[in-house]
C-alpha cells in the first residue's frame, strides 16, 4: 500500500515523504481458557525519525530537534495532562557523553525479565540504570498480563532515576523485521528483539558503551530460544542473575550495599516462581478441585453479568482489626441489597462476611463481589453485634433502616444479612510490613510472616535462609492465594531494620501508608537558590518592577514556637480614618517551583509535608521551606497576597486586592507571645523568655521584633485584628459554621535521650489560634471565588460534603441520655445543638459529643470544579459556598496549584489573565492523587502519635488515671483519658474469662462475676453474692491503670485495666435536670404564653417565670423563622433539608405524636395502638354497663363533628379516630373554612371591613394550628401516596 506525500503531515514531523510502505503486524494473545493463543493484527507505517532516546546523541540530533519543535507547537493543556510523562527528565537515556574510564551499560531486558522480575528493575537506590524497554516486549505485556502490571511497566519507562525509556523498534525502519512464514510467533518475537539489540550495539561507540541483552531465566523455553539467537549473532547476552552478580562484584560502586538487595530480591522471586510451579503440579496431580479449602472465583465476565443482573453486590471488604473472622462489605445506597432478597427484613447497610471460607481468600481493601447467603443463615439483630467494629476513624457508622416497610418490623424480626465472596473485581495488594513468626525452624524452605496490620492474614514466604530474617521488620508482597492454601503466598522485598527500634517502627509506618520519601537528588539541589547566614538570598531586582512593595503595613507572622517553615503572615495598615487594610501574605512558592521541573514533579509526588511527633518530612528542600520561601522576620520576602479594605465600625469589606508582593516582616511571633501581648502580660521591656506564659527556649520577643517596631504598636494592631476577627467569626457561625473538637497531642523529649518522650502535652487553644485561622479561612474563600470566576471548569477547590442524616442516628441516643436535643437538618442546627449540649458538672461530655460528631461528618476533599455541580461546592463545616487551600504552599502541593491559578487569573501586561494550563480531566486526576496523599499523611501522623504514646507508657506506666466511657463494645468498653488525649479499649472479657476482679472495682463480699450484659449505652456486671448488678453507662467516669504489653509483631499495644468506678450521683442529678428542662421546653413550646402563668407554681422549681417566658418566646420565634426558611427555596437551609427521603419525612412528622422513635427504629403504629386501646376500654365499659350503654348509644351517634373536635382539642391530630365518612366530612368542612378564611383575609386587605373566622376554623378542624404548621409536609405526603396508588393500579391493569 502507498500513501500520499502530504505536506501538512511532513511539517508535523510524523511521517516522512520517503516512507511508501505499510505492514500488517501480528501480536499473540493468550486465550481466556489458557489453552491456546489468538492473533491480533494491526496495520502500521514505518518511520525513519525515531531516536535512540538519548537527547545528547549526535547521530540523532536532527530528529531530536524535530520532535522538540513538534512538542512545543502542540497544545499546552495536552502537554501538561501528565507532567511525569511529558517531562524531558523521563523516558530517555541519561548517558554521560564526555570521556569516561568506565564503560556505561545499556540494558535491554527480555519478556521474562519484565514479566517476572520487574520488581528487581524497580528497586530504588541501585546502580541498575539505562534500561530500554522495546515495543515488542511492551506490547506482549499489554496483551498477556494484567492491567495492573501493564500500568507498572508504563510508569517504569518514565522513571528518571532509572534512566529508562521506551523504544519503538517495530515502527523504526532500521529495526523492523518482516515475519518469515516458517517462523513461529515466538521465534519472530525473539528475532525482533535481537534486531533491536544489534542496532543499539552498532549505534553507540563500543569503547564507551556496552549494550547488554538480559534474559530472566535462560532455562525456560522462551529465554533459551532468545539466548541462542543472540549468541549466534555475537551479541552481548547474559542472564539476569549473572548481571546482578556482576553489579554486586563492582567494588568501585558506591551503591554496593543496595546492589546486594537486588540479589536478595531476585532469589526471593525465583523461589516464589519455583514454589508456584510445585503448587500447580500438586494441584494437577490431585485432579478435581472438590476437596479444596476455598471455592474458585467466578470469571470476570460472569461476575460483571451477575452484578448487572442484581444477583450479587459489590464493595470494598473491611476486616475487623480485633477479629479477622469478621468482615463486612458496605453497600452503597444506589446498589442496595440483591434484588432477589429485597423483601427480607435486614438491618443496616452492611453485609457481614463471617468465617474464612466465606471470606474466600479476600484481603482487606479488595473490591469484591458478594452473594448473599440464604436468609436462614442471616444473623439475628443484636445490638452487641455492631459493637465489635474497629475503633478506628475510617469505620463508617451503620446506616438506619432504609424503607418504611423495614421500619415496621420489630427488633426480633430484623436480621443482619450475611454473604460469601465469589469473586474479586480489583485487588488492593501493596507492600506489607511483617515479622517472621517466633520459633521458626532455620532449616525450613518457608517462613510465615505476621503482617504489621492486624487485618492482613499471615503470609507464606519461600526462602533458603530463614535465619537472616528472624527478629527484623521485612517488606513482603502477596503474589497469589491458592485454593488449597490456608495462607497467601508472597515474596521478600527488603529489610527495614531490627524489630523494636524506633527508626525501624517509624519507617514501617511510612511503608504501611505507602509513603516513600527519598533523599533529594543532586539534580534538584543544584537548581535551588543559594542562601546562608553569611550571604542570605536576595530578591532579584526585576521582581520589584511588577510586585507591590508593602512599606505602609505592619507585617507579622504568628506560628507555633520553634517553627521554621513560616508560610503565612498578617499585615495591617491604616490608609484613612474610616478604612483599615488587612492583608494575608503567603510565601510565593510558585515563583521558585516552576511547573514541569524535576522539583515540581517530586513535590507533586509527595503531595504534602508529613509531621511526626519528633520530626517532619518536608515536601520541599530545606533551603526553600526554612529559608528562601519562609517569611522570616527581618528579611524581605516574595509573597502572594490577598488584601482587604474594611470599613471601621461595621467591618464591612469594601474592596479586595490580589497580587504578588514584597513584604518585610517586623514581627516573628509565636501564639503564646501574641496572646500575652494582647492580654498585657508582655509589654515593652519584658523581653525575657520567662516573661512569656509557660516560657520556653527563645519564647521572649528579644530576637523576634524588627524594624524598630514596639510592643505597644503590635498590641494596637492585634487588638484591631481581633475586633474584625470576632465579627467575621460571628458571621460564619450565624451561617452555620461548626466548631468541632479535635485532640492534638504533643510530646516533650529528653534532650539527652532523643526519641524518648518525657511528657505528653495537649494543645491549649487560645483566642489567637482562632484569630489566625479566621483570616486564613477568609483568604482561602476569597481566592476560591476569584479563581472560579476565571476558570469555572477546572479550578482546584475544596469541599466538605453534607453528611448523611441517617448517620446521626448512631449518636442521637448519647444526646438523649444526657437530656440534650440533636437537630441536624442543617449545619446551623447542628452547631446550635452542640453548643447547647453542655453539662455544668461534667464539661467532658460536650467534648466527647463533638469528637463523636467529627466521626459522623464526612472528610473534606479536593475537587475540580468541572467534575461536579455548583450546588455541591458547599463547605459544610465552614459554612462557605466556595473554599480552597491557598495559605500553606510550603507544606501542601494543592496550594502551589492554587497560586498558579490565581496568578494566571489576574490582569497581566494590561490584558485579562485567563491562561490555564489545566483542563478538568488533568485537574481531577491531580485532586484524586492529592486526596490520597493527604489521607495517608493524616493516618500516618495518627499512628505515629499512638506509637509515641505507647513508648511513653512503656517508660512511664500510670496508675489510677481518670477516664470517661465513650462506647460499649461486646467484650469491653472504650474510654477517653483526657489527661493524655488517649482513646483506647478496656477489655472486660478475654477468651471467655472475666477480667474484672473482686476487691478493686467492687468489694470482695460481692463475690465473683457470673455474667456481663452488654447493651448500646450500658453494661451490667452480675455478681454471685450481690443481688443488684453493677451498671456502667456511657459518660460514666472510672479509673484505670495504663501500661503496655510486649508484642513482637505489632506496635506495643497500650493496655488499660479497670480499677475503680467513680461516684456518679452528681452526674445523674445533672442529667435528670437536663431531661426535666427538655420535657418542660417541649411542653410549653406547644402552648400559648398565657397558659404558662396558670402553671407557674409547677415551673418555679427549676426556672423563674420571667426567664421561662422569654425562653419560650425565643423558641417560638426560632420555630417560625425555621418554618419560613424551609419554605424559602433560595435559602441554604431549604437546599440542605429538601430531600425526598423517608428520614426527613419522619423528622417533620415527629412532633405530631403519630409515630414514636426508638433509637434508629420507628414505630408507626403508635397512634393506631392508642386508638385500639381506647376502643377496647370502651368495649369493656359497655359490657360492664349494658343498660347505660344502650341508653347512651343514640346520643353518641348524634354527636357532631364539632363536638368530637372539641374533645380532641387537647391532643394532637389523630386521623385514625374517625371513620371514613367522618374523615370526608372533616376534610370538606375544613377546606371550606380555609377557603372562606383566605377570602376574608383577601377582602380585608382591600377594604376596611373583614371577618375573622379563626375560631370557627379551629372548631371545625381539630388542632388546625398543627395542620397549618405542617401543611406542606402533609400535602406532599398525600400527593406521594396518591401517585403510588395510581401507579399500583396501572400496573395491576397491565
Amino acid at each position: 500500500m502507498t500513501i500520499l506525500n502530504n505536506n501538512d503531515i511532513n511539517q508535523r514531523g510524523i511521517i516522512n515523504k520517503e516512507i511508501e510502505e505499510s505492514f500488517t503486524l501480528f501480536f499473540p494473545k493468550k486465550l481466556a481458557s489458557g489453552d491456546g493463543i489468538s492473533y491480533i493484527s494491526k496495520e502500521q507505517y514505518l518511520r525513519n525519525d525515531i531516536t535512540c532516546r538519548n537527547n545528547q546523541c549526535e547521530k540523532c540530533k536532527d530528529n531530536i530537534l524535530l520532535q522538540l519543535n513538534s512538542q512545543q507547537q502542540s497544545n499546552v493543556a495536552n502537554v501538561n495532562q501528565d507532567v511525569d510523562s511529558q517531562s524531558l527528565k523521563g523516558n530517555q537515556l541519561l548517558l554521560q557523553m564526555g570521556p569516561s574510564n568506565v564503560k556505561q551499560d545499556i540494558i535491554i531486558p527480555d519478556v521474562s525479565t519484565i514479566i517476572d522480575y520487574l520488581e528487581v528493575l524497580e528497586l530504588p537506590d541501585t546502580t541498575l540504570r539505562n534500561i530500554v524497554v522495546l515495543e515488542t516486549i511492551y506490547k506482549y505485556v499489554q496483551y498477556n498480563s494484567g492491567p495492573k502490571h501493564f500500568e507498572r511497566v508504563k510508569s517504569f519507562v518514565n522513571l528518571a532515576e532509572r534512566s529508562s525509556c521506551f523504544f519503538s523498534n517495530e515502527l523504526f525502519i532500521e529495526t523492523f523485521l518482516d515475519r518469515n512464514d516458517q517462523d513461529s510467533v515466538l521465534t519472530h518475537q525473539n528475532k525482533l528483539i535481537c534486531k533491536a539489540v544489534e542496532w543499539y550495539t552498532n549505534h553507540f561507540d563500543s569503547s564507551k558503551y556496552r549494550v547488554v541483552l538480559v534474559c530472566g531465566d535462560p532455562s525456560s523455553d522462551e529465554s533459551s530460544s532468545l539466548y541462542n539467537i543472540a549468541k549466534s549473532k555475537s551479541l552481548n547476552v547474559v542472564s539476569l542473575l549473572e548481571y546482578l552478580e556482576l553489579l554486586n562484584g563492582d567494588k568501585k560502586s558506591s551503591d554496593n550495599n543496595n546492589n546486594k538487595e537486588l540479589l536478595e530480591l531476585y532469589d526471593s522471586i525465583t523461589q516464589l516462581l519455583q514454589a508456584k510451579k510445585e503448587q500447580q503440579l500438586e494441584n494437577t496431580t490431585n485432579g478435581s478441585a472438590s476437596n479444596t479449602l476455598f471455592t474458585r472465583y467466578l470469571n470476570d465476565d460472569v461476575l460483571q453479568a451477575e452484578l448487572k443482573s442484581g444477583n450479587i453486590v459489590s464493595g470494598k471488604i473491611h476486616y475487623n482489626s480485633h477479629n479477622r473472622e469478621e468482615a463486612f462489605v458496605k453497600i452503597s445506597s444506589s446498589s442496595g441489597i440483591a434484588t432477589n432478597q429485597t423483601n427480607a427484613s435486614f438491618y443496616g447497610d452492611k453485609v457481614m462476611i463471617i468465617g474464612k471460607f466465606n471470606q474466600n481468600r479476600s484481603i482487606h481493601g479488595d473490591k469484591v463481589g458478594v452473594a448473599l447467603l440464604p436468609e436462614s443463615e442471616w444473623i439475628p439483630y443484636d445490638s452487641s453485634i455492631k459493637l465489635d467494629y474497629s475503633d478506628e476513624e475510617e469505620q463508617e457508622p451503620s446506616g438506619a433502616l432504609d424503607s418504611e416497610e423495614n421500619n415496621k418490623v420489630s427488633n426480633q424480626d430484623l436480621k443482619i444479612p450475611t454473604g460469601k465472596v465469589i469473586g474479586v473485581f480489583q485487588r488492593n495488594w501493596r507492600d506489607y510490613v511483617g515479622t517472621v513468626e517466633k520459633n521458626t525452624n532455620s532449616f525450613t524452605n518457608f517462613v510465615m510472616v505476621v503482617p504489621f496490620d492486624w487485618r492482613i492474614p499471615i503470609i507464606k514466604v519461600p526462602t533458603k535462609n530463614p535465619a537472616q530474617y528472624i527478629g527484623k521488620r521485612l517488606i513482603v508482597r502477596i503474589d497469589n492465594w491458592d485454593l488449597n492454601s490456608k495462607s497467601p503466598m508472597g515474596h521478600y522485598v527488603s529489610t527495614i531494620g531490627e524489630s523494636g527500634s524506633l527508626e525501624t517502627e517509624l519507617q514501617a509506618l511510612m511503608v504501611e501508608h505507602d509513603i516513600s520519601l527519598k533523599p533529594w537528588p543532586t539534580s534538584i539541589l543544584k537548581c535551588l537558590p543559594e542562601s546562608s547566614e553569611e550571604a542570605p538570598w536576595q530578591i532579584p531586582k526585576e521582581e520589584f518592577k511588577y510586585r507591590r512593595v508593602l512599606n505602609d503595613h505592619h507585617t507579622m507572622s504568628i506560628d507555633p514556637l520553634g517553627s521554621k517553615d513560616i508560610d503565612d503572615a498578617i499585615s495591617i495598615g491604616y490608609p484613612s480614618d474610616d478604612i483599615i487594610e488587612v492583608g494575608v501574605h503567603i510565601a510565593d512558592v510558585s515563583f521558585f517551583v516552576k511547573e514541569g521541573s524535576a522539583l515540581d514533579i517530586e513535590a507533586r509526588r509527595r503531595g504534602t509535608t508529613i509531621y511526626l511527633p519528633d520530626r517532619r518530612f518536608d515536601m520541599l528542600p530545606a533551603v526553600l521551606s526554612e529559608d528562601v520561601c519562609s517569611l522570616r522576620g527581618g528579611f524581605p520576602r516574595c509573597a502572594m497576597s490577598c488584601i482587604w479594605q474594611f470599613k471601621r465600625g461595621t467591618c464591612e469589606i469594601i474592596n479586595t486586592w490580589f497580587g504578588r508582593t514584597i513584604i518585610h516582616s517586623s514581627g516573628e511571633l509565636h501564639y503564646q507571645l501574641a496572646q500575652d501581648i494582647i492580654n498585657g502580660v508582655v509589654v515593652d521591656g519584658k523581653d525575657k523568655d520567662t516573661d512569656v506564659t509557660n516560657g520556653g527556649k527563645n519564647a521572649g520577643y528579644r530576637n523576634r521584633v524588627f524594624n524598630g517596631l514596639k510592643i505597644s504598636d503590635i498590641k494596637k494592631d492585634l487588638i484591631n485584628l481581633r475586633t474584625i476577627f470576632r465579627l467575621l467569626k460571628k458571621n460564619r457561625e450565624d451561617n452555620g459554621a461548626l466548631d468541632l473538637e479535635s485532640i492534638e497531642v504533643r510530646f516533650q523529649f529528653n534532650q539527652d535521650a532523643p526519641g524518648k518522650p518525657e511528657k505528653i502535652v495537649l494543645k491549649n487553644d487560645l483566642e489567637i489560634h482562632s484569630l489566625v485561622a479566621e483570616y486564613m479561612i477568609l483568604a482561602n474563600s476569597s481566592v476560591a471565588s476569584k479563581i472560579y470566576s476565571s476558570f469555572p471548569s477546572s479550578s482546584l477547590l475544596r469541599r466538605h460534603p453534607k453528611p448523611n442524616q441517617i448517620n446521626f442516628e448512631s449518636i442521637k441516643p448519647l444526646f438523649n441520655l444526657c437530656g440534650f436535643d440533636l437537630n441536624t437538618k442543617t449545619n446551623k442546627e447542628l452547631a446550635e445543638s452542640l453548643s447547647e449540649a453542655k453539662d455544668s458538672n461534667d464539661h467532658f461530655i460536650n467534648q466527647i459529643l463533638k469528637l463523636k460528631t467529627v466521626n459522623i461528618v464526612s472528610e473534606a476533599v479536593y475537587f475540580s470544579t468541572g467534575s461536579i455541580n455548583v450546588n455541591e461546592f458547599y463547605h459544610y463545616g465552614l459554612a462557605l459556598d466556595k473554599y480552597t487551600h491557598f495559605t500553606s504552599p510550603i507544606r501542601r502541593y494543592s496550594d502551589i496549584i492554587v497560586h498558579r491559578q490565581l496568578w494566571n487569573s489576574l490582569t497581566q501586561n494590561g490584558q485579562p489573565g485567563n491562561f490555564n494550563p489545566y483542563d478538568n480531566y488533568s485537574m481531577t486526576n491531580l485532586t484524586d492523587h492529592l486526596n490520597i496523599r493527604h489521607r495517608a499523611s493524616k493516618t500516618v501522623q495518627r499512628d505515629a502519635t499512638e506509637l509515641f504514646q505507647s513508648l511513653y507508657f512503656q517508660l512511664k506506666p500510670k496508675e489510677k488515671v481518670e477516664a470517661i466511657i465513650t462506647d460499649i463494645r461486646s467484650n469491653g468498653i472504650v474510654v477517653y483519658v483526657p489527661e493524655f488525649g488517649l482513646r483506647s479499649r478496656v477489655f472486660l472479657i478475654k477468651e471467655s474469662e472475666y477480667l474484672v476482679s473482686p476487691g478493686t472495682v467492687f468489694p470482695e463480699s460481692y463475690g465473683s462475676v457470673t455474667k456481663i450484659d452488654f447493651n448500646d449505652l450500658n453494661l451490667k456486671i452480675h455478681l454471685s453474692k450481690h443481688s443488684e448488678p453493677i451498671v456502667l453507662s456511657v459518660f460514666d467516669h472510672i479509673k484505670v491503670n495504663i501500661h503496655t504489653e510486649d508484642n513482637n509483631y505489632h506496635l506495643p499495644p497500650i493496655k488499660l485495666d479497670l480499677i475503680e468506678i467513680i461516684e456518679k450521683k452528681k452526674q445523674q442529678t445533672q442529667q435528670q435536670s437536663n431531661k426535666i428542662k427538655k420535657i418542660k421546653s417541649d411542653t410549653t413550646s406547644k402552648d400559648q404564653p398565657s397558659s404558662i402563668s396558670n402553671d407557674s407554681s409547677d415551673i418555679k422549681s427549676f426556672k423563674d417565670k420571667k426567664s421561662l417566658i422569654e425562653e419560650i418566646k425565643k423558641t417560638e420565634k426560632d420555630l417560625k423563622k425555621d418554618s419560613d426558611v424551609l419554605l424559602d427555596p433560595n435559602s441554604k437551609e431549604y437546599i440542605q433539608s429538601n430531600e425526598t427521603n423517608i428520614f426527613n419525612l419522619v423528622s417533620q412528622f415527629s412532633n405530631l405524636n403519630l409515630i414514636q422513635e426508638n433509637g434508629s427504629r420507628i414505630n408507626y403504629n403508635l397512634g393506631k395502638n392508642k386508638q385500639q386501646q381506647q376502643q377496647s376500654q370502651q368495649q369493656q365499659q359497655k359490657q360492664s354497663l349494658p343498660n347505660q350503654s344502650n341508653k347512651k348509644q343514640p346520643s353518641t351517634t348524634s354527636v357532631s363533628i364539632a363536638d368530637k373536635d372539641k374533645k380532641q382539642k387537647q391532643g394532637p391530630l389523630k386521623l385514625w379516630r374517625m371513620t371514613e365518612e367522618e374523615i370526608k366530612e372533616y376534610k370538606r368542612k375544613s377546606d371550606k373554612e380555609l377557603r372562606d378564611s383566605i377570602s376574608n383575609k383577601y377582602k380585608s386587605t382591600n377594604s376596611d371591613g373583614g371577618t375573622d373566622n379563626s375560631d370557627t376554623a379551629y372548631m371545625m378542624g381539630p388542632d388546625l394550628s398543627v395542620k397549618q404548621k405542617y401543611g406542606y409536609e402533609i400535602n406532599k405526603a398525600e400527593r406521594d401516596l396518591k401517585k403510588a396508588h395510581i401507579q399500583e393500579m396501572k400496573s395491576r391493569r397491565k
